[in-house]
């Protein structure tokens, strides 16, 4: 199983996590890359990346890949390169 980061822990309320491998993903999408360019860089299906970018959407409860990223910077998971995704 891959590593878990914790990106918002709330006492009572369920852990917000994301894996390594998906993280890896966020850097590469706010890099600009396209799904098809990461699926390729990974030697990985297209599906593959797909399914680990709607896993972190979906456990973090963002709407798209610009709120991920939003929330990784503003829960310092993702390093500082300017302001946030707007």
């Amino acid at each position: 199983m891959d590593e878990r980061i914790i990106v918002k822990e709330d006492p009572g309320k369920r852990t917000l996590y994301i894996t390594k491998t998906e993280l890896s993903i966020v850097h590469a999408l706010r890099e600009g890359k396209t799904t098809k360019e990461i699926a390729k860089e990974r030697d990985r299906s297209i599906k593959t990346v797909e399914v680990h970018r709607n896993a972190m959407l979906r456990r973090l409860r963002c709407h798209n890949t610009a709120q991920l990223i939003n929330m990784l910077w503003e829960h310092q998971i993702l390093p500082n390169h300017g302001n946030p995704v707007t």
